[in-house]
C-alpha cells in the first residue's frame, strides 16, 4: 500500500493534475452545452426522445476518444524515461516485479477514477437538465466498453514508450486508435475487421456504439498487451 501511494504521488504531479483538471472541466461543458438546456420546456418536451438521444451519443462520442487519449498519455509517460526515473532507487529495495505491477495498479485506479466521474457527470447533468432522464444498464454497458477499450491502447503505450524510449510514441499509439476509428467507420470489410482484432473501437450501429467482437476479446486483448508490456519493461531495464 505504501508503493501504491508513492506512485500516486509521482504520477499526481502538476503537470498531471492540470490535465485532469482540464478533463473534468472539459466533461461538463461538453455534457451542458449538447443536452440543449437553453430550449423552451415544451421543445424539449416535444422533442425529448431526440434530445436524449442525442445527449447520449454525443456524450458517448466524446467520452471515448477523450478516455484513449487521456489514457495513451498517462499510461505512457508514466513509463518513459523521466516519468519512471524514480525507479532506480525504488527498485534497489523491492523486485521490478512488485514495482511494475504496484505502478499498473495505481495507474488503473487514477484512469478508473475518471473513467467513473465521467459517467456520473452524464448522469448528474442528464438529471438537472432532463426530467426524463434515467439510469440505463445499456448506456452503462456502452460506458464500460469506451472504458476497455481505453485500457487496451493504455497498455499499448506503455509497449511503445519502453521500446523507443520518446514521448513520441504516445501520439503514433493515438494515431493507431484514430485510424482504426476511421476505417471502421468509413466500410467494416475485412481489412477493417482484420485491423479491429489488434486495434480496437467501437463504432455506430443501430443502438448506438458498438463493439466489433465483443467485451471477451477487449478482456484477452488488455490482459495481452498487459503482459507484453510487462516483458517490455523488464527486457528495457
Amino acid at each position: 500500500m505504501r508503493l501504491i501511494t508513492l506512485h500516486r504521488k509521482y504520477l499526481l504531479n502538476k503537470i498531471n493534475i492540470i490535465v485532469i483538471i482540464f478533463l473534468l472541466l472539459m466533461a461538463i461543458f461538453l455534457a451542458f452545452s449538447v443536452i440543449e438546456p437553453f430550449t423552451d420546456q415544451y421543445s424539449r418536451w416535444t422533442n425529448r426522445l431526440a434530445i436524449e438521444e442525442n445527449y447520449e451519443q454525443s456524450y458517448l462520442t466524446f467520452t471515448k476518444i477523450i478516455l484513449v487519449i487521456f489514457s495513451c498519455y498517462l499510461f505512457g509517460i508514466a513509463f518513459g524515461k523521466n516519468g519512471d526515473s524514480y525507479a532506480i532507487i525504488i527498485t534497489c529495495t523491492i523486485n521490478k516485479t512488485k514495482y511494475f505491477i504496484t505502478k499498473i495498479i495505481s495507474l488503473w485506479l487514477i484512469f478508473t477514477f475518471i473513467s467513473l466521474y465521467f459517467l456520473v457527470n452524464y448522469h448528474i447533468i442528464g438529471f438537472i437538465f432532463n426530467d426524463w432522464h434515467i439510469i440505463k444498464m445499456a448506456t452503462i454497458k456502452k460506458f464500460v466498453d469506451l472504458y476497455l477499450v481505453s485500457l487496451i491502447y493504455g497498455f499499448l503505450s506503455i509497449i511503445l514508450m519502453r521500446l523507443f524510449n520518446s514521448p513520441y510514441t504516445i501520439i503514433l499509439t493515438i494515431g493507431l486508435y484514430l485510424a482504426s476509428e476511421i476505417i471502421l467507420e468509413a466500410s467494416p470489410s475485412m481489412l477493417a475487421k482484420g485491423i479491429n482484432i489488434f486495434f480496437p473501437t467501437t463504432y455506430n450501429a443501430k443502438d448506438g456504439l458498438t463493439l466489433l467482437y465483443g467485451k471477451l476479446h477487449l478482456i484477452v486483448l488488455g490482459l495481452s498487451y498487459l503482459l507484453l508490456s510487462y516483458a517490455t519493461y523488464l527486457k528495457k531495464e
